[in-house]
């Protein structure tokens, strides 16, 4: 087993939560595209922003695609597989868009994909930095004898483990239809373009609750569940398969890593991605298959 991919028990690949009764796929709202992605046994987390849910929702199309047929193309030799697949179908929008300069094209597509490859990174990164810091959360609580105390009160407001917590919970809420006004959308992406020194990459992705320079109001959001949920609160709030709420947060993690791992291993396959992906895997510690 490499570094931070592992295999769910048969229980955690239960889906949290049941599709209503008459949805559409082809009608999707955004409480809907969450449960799809949840729903998803290939997929079966929270994406944390619109830029990785859009991401993880259109790689479900490919991810199953041979190389050589699918049904979003018509058959075609030797045409990659699965994510490397959807990364030549944006590849080609490039040498189309650019059909009188080819040269531009090809480089145009080559920085589009470097750019996908980064950002399956960050999702990637974010994932078991975020599960690592859930980990830590859910020890510390095990460990505490009072469960009449709160989370800021028995391990401060700046535990580790609240940011990814919080967001679980919000997205958990948001995904069922019933997240209240916040005063923020928790799905808004944060990118940083500014001070990159890496000719490959041209921004960082960021969701509105972990990373660097948190906005204020999200930060007092995410302090509001510190001093409010009790020692007591987290152990006992089931959510569904007879998790509580640290244990859904650290599986939805798990089960993202899972998913960016896989793509940036499928990104390898084709030659303009696999550059990136491979750094990221190794940055990472994880092994490239």
């Amino acid at each position: 087993m490499v570094k931070g991919e592992q295999s769910p028990s048969p229980k955690e690949q239960e889906p949290l939560f049941e599709l209503p009764e008459g949805w559409q796929e082809d009608r999707l709202d955004n409480r809907d595209k969450l449960r799809a992605l949840g729903y998803d046994p290939r997929a079966g987390f929270l994406p944390t922003t619109h830029t990785e849910k859009t991401a993880a929702l259109t790689l479900l199309d490919y991810i199953d695609v041979p190389s050589e047929r699918g049904a979003w193309r018509p058959p075609h030799k030797g045409h990659p597989a699965k994510t490397a697949g959807q990364l030549q179908e944006v590849f080609r929008f490039h040498e189309k868009l650019h059909r009188d300069a080819p040269a531009t094209g090809k480089e145009e597509g080559g920085r589009a994909l470097r750019s996908i490859a980064f950002s399956f990174g960050d999702y990637l990164a974010n994932a078991i930095a975020q599960k690592s810091a859930l980990d830590k959360l859910k020890a510390d609580v095990a460990d505490c004898p009072n469960p009449k105390v709160t989370l800021a009160e028995e391990l401060g407001a700046d535990h580790p483990g609240i940011a990814p917590l919080r967001r679980f919970f919000d997205l958990y809420e948001l995904r069922k239809g019933t997240f209240p006004a916040i005063g923020f959308d928790p799905l808004k992406p944060r990118q940083v373009r500014d001070g990159i020194d890496d000719p490959d990459r041209n921004k960082y992705v960021y969701d509105q609750y972990t990373g660097e320079d948190v906005d204020p109001v999200v930060a007092a959001h995410i302090a509001k569940l510190a001093e409010t949920f009790k020692i007591g609160t987290v152990r006992t709030t089931i959510l569904r398969g007879n998790f509580n709420l640290i244990d859904s947060a650290v599986i939805d993690q798990q089960k993202r890593i899972n998913f960016w791992t896989g793509r940036l291993r499928e990104a390898r396959q084709h030659l303009a991605a696999r550059p990136i992906a491979d750094r990221v895997l190794a940055s990472l510690g994880i092994a490239i298959r």
